[in-house]
């Protein structure tokens, strides 16, 4: 009879049941020990059922081995291994096949490698395509021979279950968790082969699983049954292909196997997930432990039955043994066995996280044993924590910063709205004043007066009112003529516009000094000067002019070799016992020299003060050459890489006009500079530290005396110091490319500027030629926030996307149409009005839409930013041609819209205990305050927040909801912080969960993805890299009725959240590939569903994928979908994965040598929007201007039809004055027929006749 095993479970939770349960356990006893005593010794096997999940974990290896134990005498005629080893052939075969591989394993243990482990068949495929073309007749005869050969004997037996144990149990790939399945922790069995599911059982995970259902872990055990058994046999196959055996890999037949797999992967999901608990996982591993034991010893012999006590007796000794430490590498599986797998699967995903993972995510695996990572983590990423089937809980955990604050937002989100405060406050001041030229620039006069008010150092924002009074305002000039100051008196107009703005540019840049001061940016002493106007210098004319700057620092002294060393107080003890303070160096203090730029110029000249001077000086002109990426940060050699922000001025003694030519003159572009670079290290800073030292003495230091203290049981070190260092070393890397310090300026692709220029030109002439249709790419992105709204809100959010489009449409026409006014006039325009706009004045005030912030997003998903000023603004038109800037600011309006309102919904739903629909459920409100937290925002703060919005009717009023009373002024203790910091925080975080942004600061890809080198290998990976770590790993969160316990390792839980989010989320998914394929079709000209090779409609199932990968669905499988594709056209194995991982740079490196592509081609296929030609042009133009390239193109010749037809052929009757034969026709001169005057005129047929006639004498003369 069959065993209920989640009865058992149920019973075992109580204990009161006890007795039930031990009856039920007598009974199961007995039942395995007569399956056991029968299977060992040849016996009849019982007719009754073996216990849930027996048979699927256990029945497959006594199906395996039960040919010798029951029948050894039986012959089938096949030849056993040991018969194939004392082959000649064979032997001679397998000896020379091996020594040329260079191979030093058993032959049966090479060949059975590839059967049951994955990561064996991957390299396999990979090394048979290399193989002579004896190796690979070799190969397949031996393969042959042994897959057609029969096990006999305990020996061989033994032989087998070694090799497949140690495959199975230490192949890494065999844990499909890492990219290509839902991870289950490797408590799930995949349909994989039986015996190494088996083996798996038996590690600590299984046993410490425990769940109810079957259902859940059926699901999943069938996707990762699939995903094993399609990639196994396709690699199989491919072995196949490369030795010869087929032509080409039958995607049907892997697809088959995934289909196989994935069944058997459910049925054994469903059965674990039923019968078996901690006590049955030992159980089932001591079933083939049993096995094992008799299978290795070759020298037993069955001469008889035992007797059943000494079953029972070994049944008995099996079950009490420890299974952690019973096995091991050679069918013992000991803590240390299950260590090297744990450091081996580790390892692996570590890989996998550092390609493809959140920079965060490969210091995961620390946070456990020390928690104060995870605090670092958390500054990065609010979802550090998030992963497949794992909810995160850290959404809205406050952390506490470096300046001793706290905060629920990230150092990329405090980054950008720190931005946008200042940018947006630029925008506002400089708008009143209008713009000139196409490009909007201020007028020359407007921007010189403000550039001298703002430099001259006796006005301030406090006496500006009284120093600015008339309509002149006059100042002394500096001119450098014959390296000497000319003094000149001059005047600039002032109109009420120009006074106003100098005013709130004075009071935000003394706004920028508090932020930096606050956080402790600047030197003690440093104070607030007026007069002061950052100062941005021309790069571009300080390379060409090197020597002349150098004479310039030389001049006025800050070229001077300077060694002396910082002096600290120090306490001396006299004799006396009295104590006496002096000044001195502490050991191994550095010379100021030294310390800054890493060389004592004097030691450097010998001696020769000249020399050191000019030693000196290039020096720095090579240092502010290298720091051009961050301009107003002062650099320090070899310690941190910056050392805080300008403390003070560079070069103070300088007049900006003594070095005019080589600084930036546009006061506008100088500020947005500045505050940009003031931003992030402001935000550095709190976050972090200033530099890498402070980060590393603060940060890591007190977690890199943890870890080498930390101990195991045994008293031996938890982590070596390789492991320490590396950790150290990597988070180091994390701070300083998120952060900005590292600018890769070591780079060769950015020290040489003709690299640089030339990386440029590539990147942005392969955005241009690919991209046009990245639009159309991106119109699924809105759907995304119909996942997130409530049902009923739905109505609501497609409103919100109408109206945002609707301004965003506005928006653009009226810049667009006022730079053509202003470029075909040259007059100014003043005053764009979504400046004044409330919705766009907080979305900017966030930092979103803005358009620098734009451009980075844009940057990120298509390549990193360009430097090169002409070709940025190429870039910056391209985008706005294929309406992509203006579609990525009215997406971020909507997603700020409907942020904002469920917020405000959530809040209201917690604050009284309805929904629509009538009371909150205990369910509903979790969910809510799960969404609320994952926003940044806790729950108890949201709903003081929305009771303090109610108005005295108890209605809620959007002012109050704001800080302001009825008068617009700010409410003292109101909810005005709250709203700024949470409301529109939690808003900021919504919108960069819908329509992406991959940038370093945001921590949400790779941080090797920014590396200069990595642009041309990866160009455009940067978005769907993010997608998936983000919205797709959401997605498969939302839709999983499972989650894992946060509580429990590797256990598994049911997702409360399943009825809430899974049918929004399917329904979002479906409407996403509806609209996808609306865009396949517009792109291909209405051929996206027609098959090229064969003019026939593809089957629906590959027209679906295609609209899913269209979105992204596919996620890390698009890698292997484009494998496959360029496998299909036999470019080699080698050459398929790069192509499928490369963007279009290395892609068309490598057509051009397999293909002989010729640069004329790779040029053509490079042109702007070439993407679009066929679309544009008419379909096959693309096709016409490659062969145009290539030389081969033939120009058809025009088939011009005649405008009068004629008929052909046949006869023409009743044509007036002609017979219907033309030789009776009459001849105008004889008057005779011509067949009467002329032989030759006559038809043939005539001439015929006459002749027979004549031979009959039928014929007369006339």
């Amino acid at each position: 009879m069959a065993i209920n095993y989640n009865n058992i479970y149920n019973q075992i939770q109580n204990p009161q049941e006890t007795e039930q349960l031990e009856e039920q356990e007598e009974l199961l006893r007995n039942q395995e020990l007569s399956s056991i005593y029968n299977r060992m010794h040849g016996g009849s096997i019982s007719t009754e059922k073996s216990p849930a999940g027996y048979d699927e974990n256990i029945g497959s290896v006594y199906k395996e081995i039960n040919k010798s134990f029951a029948s050894p005498i039986k012959s089938t005629g096949k030849k056993s291994l040991t018969d194939l080893a004392n082959d000649d052939e064979f032997s001679t075969r397998s000896e020379r096949f091996l020594e040329g591989i260079k191979s030093n394993d058993n032959i049966f243990e090479y060949l059975r490698d590839s059967e049951y482990s994955l990561s064996s068949a991957i390299s396999r495929s990979f090394q048979a395509g290399n193989w002579t073309e004896e190796q690979k007749q070799d190969y397949n005869y031996l393969s042959s021979k042994f897959q057609n050969a029969e096990l006999k004997g305990i020996k061989e037996h033994a032989g087998l279950i070694k090799d497949l144990g140690f495959d199975l149990v230490t192949d890494p790939l065999n844990i499909l968790a890492l990219l290509f399945a839902i991870p289950s922790g490797g408590t799930t069995l995949g349909g994989r082969a039986v015996l190494g599911e088996a083996a798996r059982q038996g590690t600590k995970q299984l046993i410490k699983q425990s769940v109810k259902s079957s259902a859940p872990l059926a699901k999943i055990s069938a996707l990762e049954g699939a995903t094993w058994g399609g990639l196994h046999d396709y690699f199989l196959q491919d072995i196949s292909v490369d030795t010869g055996l087929m032509t080409e890999v039958n995607l049907g037949q892997s697809a088959f196997a995934g289909l196989v797999g994935g069944l058997a992967g459910g049925t054994i999901g469903g059965a674990i997930g039923t019968g078996i608990s901690a006590r049955e996982g030992k159980k089932y591993l001591k079933f083939a432990e049993k096995e094992f034991n008799h299978a290795n010893n070759s020298n037993v012999e069955f001469v008889g039955p035992r007797l059943r006590k000494e079953v029972e007796e070994q049944y008995n000794i099996d079950q009490e043994l420890d299974v952690e430490t019973s096995q091991g590498r050679l069918g013992k599986i000991t803590e240390d066995t299950i260590e090297r797998f744990d450091k081996s699967q580790d390892a692996l995903e570590g890989v996998a996280l550092k390609l493809f993972g959140k920079s965060t995510s490969e210091f995961k695996k620390y946070v456990e044993d020390n928690p104060e990572i995870a605090d670092i983590l958390r500054k990065f990423r609010y979802d550090w924590d998030v992963g497949l089937l794992k909810e995160g809980d850290q959404g809205a955990t406050k952390v506490k910063l470096v300046d001793g604050t706290e905060s629920e937002f990230t150092y990329g989100e405090f980054y950008g709205r720190l931005t946008g405060k200042y940018l947006h406050g630029l925008q506002k001041i400089f708008n009143p004043l209008g713009y000139t030229s196409f490009w909007g620039k201020l007028t020359s006069e407007k921007n010189d007066a403000l550039a001298v008010l703002l430099r001259d150092k006796t006005l301030n924002s406090n006496n500006a009112d009284v120093k600015l009074r008339g309509d002149d305002y006059v100042y002394m000039d500096v001119d450098r003529i014959n390296n000497k100051n000319v003094y000149t008196e001059k005047a600039v107009k002032l109109t009420p516009s120009l006074k106003k703005a100098y005013k709130e540019l004075r009071i935000i840049l003394d706004e920028g000094y508090t932020d930096a001061d606050k956080v402790g940016l600047f030197k003690k002493g440093t104070i607030n000067k007026n007069g002061f106007l950052p100062r941005l210098y021309r790069f571009d004319v300080l390379d060409k002019n090197k020597d002349e700057f150098a004479d310039i620092l030389i001049a006025k002294g800050h070229a001077n070799p300077v060694n002396e060393k910082d002096l600290v107080p120090f306490d001396v003890t006299n004799p006396d016992g009295t104590v006496d303070t002096i000044l001195g160096s502490q050991k191994g203090q550095l010379g100021k020299d030294e310390e800054v730029f890493g060389r004592n110029f004097l030691n450097d000249a010998n001696g020769d003060m000249e020399v050191a001077q000019r030693l000196k000086a290039n020096q720095i002109v090579d240092d502010m050459l290298k720091e051009r990426f961050t301009p107003y940060e002062v650099k320090v050699k070899g310690k941190s890489n910056a050392n805080g922000f300008l403390q003070p001025r560079r070069f103070d003694n300088i007049q900006d006009n003594e070095i005019s030519k080589f600084l930036e003159n546009d006061v506008e572009v100088i500020l947005t500079n500045y505050f940009s670079n003031l931003s992030q290290s402001v935000s550095r800073k709190k976050y972090f530290g200033a530099t890498e030292f402070e980060f590393q003495q603060k940060q890591l230091a007190p977690i890199a005396e943890k870890m080498f203290k930390a101990r195991n049981s045994d008293g031996s070190r938890k982590y070596t110091s390789d492991e320490v260092k590396n950790l150290q070393k990597g988070l180091t890397r994390l701070y300083a490319r998120a952060t900005g310090i590292d600018t890769f300026s070591d780079y060769g692709l950015k020290k040489n500027k003709y690299a640089r220029g030339a990386k440029d030109w590539i990147i942005l002439s392969q955005q241009a030629s690919l991209l046009p249709f990245a639009t159309l790419s991106s119109v699924t992105e809105p759907l995304i926030l119909l996942s997130r709204a409530s049902t009923t809100d739905a109505p609501a959010v497609l409103k919100d996307i109408a109206v945002a489009m609707g301004k965003q449409t506005k928006q653009s026409m009226e810049r667009l149409f006022k730079a053509i006014y202003r470029g075909t006039t040259g007059k100014e325009t003043k005053g764009f009005s979504d400046l004044a706009d409330e919705q766009w004045d907080e979305l900017y005030q966030t930092g979103l839409a803005l358009e620098q912030s734009v451009m980075e997003r844009i940057e990120g998903l298509a390549g990193e930013a360009l430097e090169n000023p002409r070709l940025k603004k190429a870039q910056q038109v391209f985008f706005h041609s294929n309406l992509l800037t203006p579609w990525t600011k009215g997406v971020q309006l909507a997603s700020f819209t409907t942020g904002k309102r469920i917020i405000k919904q959530h809040s209201e739903k917690l604050a009284t205990g309805r929904t629509a629909y009538g009371k909150l459920t205990k369910g509903k409100k979790n969910q809510i305050i799960k969404e609320l937290n994952q926003l940044g925002i806790n729950e108890n703060e949201a709903v003081a927040w929305y009771n303090k919005s109610l108005d005295s009717n108890g209605l809620y009023d959007d002012a109050l909801a704001k800080g302001f009373n009825g008068r617009g002024n700010l409410i003292k203790g109101g909810n005005g912080d709250f709203y700024k910091n949470n409301v529109l925080g939690g808003a900021n975080r919504f919108v960069k969960e819908i329509i992406l942004a991959p940038r370093a600061a945001e921590a949400n890809r790779p941080d090797w993805f920014g590396r200069p080198d990595a642009q041309f290998l990866i160009q455009f990976a940067g978005y769907p890299t993010v997608f998936n770590n983000t919205i797709l790993k959401r997605f498969i969160n939302e839709l999983s009725p499972v989650s894992r316990d946060k509580n429990k390792k590797l256990g598994l839980k049911y997702n409360e959240s399943f009825a809430h989010t899974a049918p929004k989320t399917a329904i979002t998914a479906l409407l996403m590939t509806a609209v996808a394929h609306v865009g396949n079709e517009i792109r291909s000209n209405g051929k996206a569903s027609i098959d090229y090779k064969t003019g026939k409609r593809k089957p629906e199932e590959e027209i679906l994928k295609s609209a899913v990968r269209r979105w992204g669905g596919l996620g890390p499988y698009d890698y292997m979908y484009r494998y496959t594709e360029e496998s299909d056209r036999n470019v080699g194995q080698g050459t398929a994965l790069l192509k499928s991982i490369g963007g279009p740079f290395p892609q068309d490196i490598i057509d051009m040598v397999l293909y002989r592509k010729g640069l004329g081609e790779v040029a053509v296929t490079n042109l702007p929007y070439y993407g679009a030609y066929d679309n544009i042009f008419g379909v096959g133009t693309k096709k016409k201007l490659r062969a145009k390239a290539r030389g081969s193109y033939k120009e058809d010749k025009p088939n011009y039809e005649q405008l009068i037809k004629y008929s052909k052929g046949g006869i023409v009757k009743n044509v007036p004055n002609v017979t219907d034969e033309p030789d009776e026709m009459k001849s105008r001169v004889t008057g005779q027929p011509f067949n009467e005057t002329s032989e030759a005129a006559q038809d043939i047929e005539d001439r015929e006749l006459k002749g027979q006639m004549k031979g009959l004498g039928l014929w007369k003369i006339k």
